[in-house]
């Protein structure tokens, strides 16, 4: 049985560029583990994002039982989505469960983990924190260590500094300093703090992968010789970083610890956007207010004359010296007013009165039915008609074609009761659907331009369900190659590390076939019954949680990974 287990996320982490990396020297670390761990894919949840995947690792459950689907709760009476967080998650999480256990924790940067909550040890929250506070430690008290320490903690990165390719040192230069900030964190902790479990995540790669995959990835339709040439060394040198920073962290956590490196999804190329509300539209399940499509038309008319204008400054030689200098900014706060125009256009501008489906969002890559009872201003009746309005969006999707291929559009559909069980699958998206293998994401934008797909403006890298999972420790089986595990695995399979019941109502097995045959005979798997399923009675999360200012904080970082329209 272990004394320790130390857990190292690596957010959005690939075997598609880590082991080519490893085999080849670059990352020395990931190299020796290879050799000495047992290793295998580690499947996220459906869809791979962020939200519901870190949900799933903390509590060992599916989205149907812990109720995140998204960053975003379900449409509320005022027509929008409010802004999730830990107290949304319906259920224990691994946290709580080792702190009543009698463990001491430390839990860093994992996301979804604002606002903290008692732990016996220390937490510092991850992403969806607005800001750099008291709010983000426990204890609270904490705080001016983190700060010492630190030289002053950062978390996130300023999105709208990075729209271009000149701004790509600034972003890498960017990242090193979060991570540095991180890694001083954790070297503290590591070696100052009594521990049991120890979790801290790195989230540069995904930040990397998001943005810069058509450098990392030869193959991606904007791939250029040239940038890749010029950039590639810079981004391998912060994998590099992490690298090491992993290496640092394995040593000091003593040879007696159990190691696990994972991450909660893969990554793969992003080949553009599909706008499902515009496509919902055209095949008559959601209908815009009258006064709204007449807007929208205007307003369309200036964005399409916008773009030929632009299109011809381009090709003008004098644009360069003149253009650059005198009316650039004019043009960015046309731009801007055209991108605020089309984005007056909610679910407010919908007439719900004749809509029988919509888009979930990019995040969720699904599509929910108008059902009345669960609906603001749902009418389409549940039971029959419900189960006909779904097959009828599954029947016409799998209709589109992909614009780069001419191949089917949609290679997966999954109705919610497929791919998810228990008391919250109600509040889920529908359909669930993959488009060209995750090739392309949803914009849930409301007719802003008229067109079925469009370029992703900021990131060339999206998600992918093969995650990676890497254990080591002195009874688990070296150079072992298990069956692909699921995210859902690792919180029962910490507990059963750390000796303690797993609890019933958990979805994840513990991973038994990582260890020796001798241990698992000394230590034998016990469960825990507890009480129903679906967490604790109170409502999911609706409540306000963050101010106005702090809202828009959180939705910047959003939109800057594709998240958010």
């Amino acid at each position: 049985m272990s004394q320790r287990v130390l857990a190292i996320g690596y957010d959005g982490g690939t075997f598609a560029l880590l082991k080519p990396w490893a085999e080849e020297g670059y990352l020395p670390t990931l190299g020796r583990l290879f050799g000495s761990c047992a290793w295998s894919t580690l499947l996220s949840t459906v869809p791979p994002n962020t939200g519901p995947a870190w949900s799933s690792f903390m509590t060992g459950k599916n989205p149907g039982k812990h109720g995140v689907t998204d960053f975003r709760g379900p449409l509320g009476p005022d027509f929008t989505r409010p802004l999730l967080s830990s107290r949304s998650i319906r259920s224990r999480k691994l946290w709580d469960i080792l702190s009543r256990g009698g463990k001491r924790i430390v839990v860093l940067n994992v996301p979804m983990t604002y606002p903290v909550e008692p732990v016996d040890g220390i937490m510092v929250s991850g992403m969806l924190t607005p800001r750099v506070s008291p709010a983000m430690t426990y204890p609270a008290e904490f705080f001016p260590t983190l700060q010492n320490v630190t030289g002053g903690y950062r978390f996130a990165l300023h999105w709208e500094f990075y729209k271009s390719e000149e701004q790509i040192e600034a972003f890498i230069q960017d990242l090193h300093e979060c991570t540095d900030k991180l890694q001083a964190l954790n070297r503290h902790l590591i070696e100052k703090e009594p521990w049991d479990f120890f979790l801290t995540v790195f989230d540069g790669m995904d930040r990397i992968q998001h943005l810069l995959w058509k450098i990392l990835d030869p193959a991606h339709p904007l791939a250029e010789r040239s940038t890749r040439e010029r950039y590639l060394p810079l981004i391998l040198g912060y994998y590099q970083k992490v690298d090491r920073y992993l290496g640092e962290l394995i040593e000091a956590a003593g040879r007696e610890a159990a190691v696990f490196l994972f991450s909660d999804h893969g990554f793969g190329p992003l080949a553009g956007k599909f706008h499902l509300n515009t496509w919902l539209i055209e095949q008559g399940f959601l209908s815009l207010k009258k006064g709204a499509v007449q807007k929208w038309r205007r307003r369309h008319r200036v964005r399409a004359s916008l773009a030929r204008a632009m299109r011809r400054i381009d090709r003008w030689e004098w644009r360069k010296a003149l253009f650059r200098t005198l009316l650039e900014d004019r043009i960015d706060a046309l731009s801007l007013w055209v991108k605020s125009m089309s984005e007056t256009y909610s679910p407010r501008h919908v007439d719900w009165a004749r809509t029988q489906a919509y888009s979930a969002g990019p995040v969720e890559q699904g599509v929910f039915v108008n059902l009345q009872g669960r609906e603001p201003a749902g009418i389409v009746p549940p039971g029959k008609p419900f189960s006909e309005v779904r097959e009828q969006v599954a029947l016409a999707l799998r209709t589109l074609e992909d614009p780069r291929s001419g191949g089917p559009l949609v290679t997966d559909i999954f109705f919610k009761e497929d791919v998810y069980r228990g008391p919250l699958v109600e509040r889920c998206p529908d359909v669930f659907f993959v488009l060209a293998g995750h090739r392309y994401t949803v914009s849930e934008e409301y007719f802003q331009s008229g067109e079925l797909f469009s370029p992703s403006p900021i990131e060339t890298g999206y998600h992918r369900p093969e995650g990676i999972l890497m254990a080591c420790a002195p009874w688990i089986r070296p150079g072992h190659r298990p069956h692909p595990a699921r995210i859902e695995d690792l919180a029962p399979t910490f507990l059963f590390c750390l000796g303690l019941p797993v609890p019933d109502d958990m979805d994840g097995r513990v991973l038994a076939d990582l260890f020796e045959k001798e241990f698992l005979e000394r230590a034998p798997l016990t469960m825990e019954k507890t009480v129903p399923e679906g967490g604790p009675p109170e409502p999911a999360g609706e409540k306000k949680v963050f101010t106005e200012d702090e809202e828009e904080r959180i939705k910047q970082q959003l939109r800057g990974l594709g998240y958010m329209d």
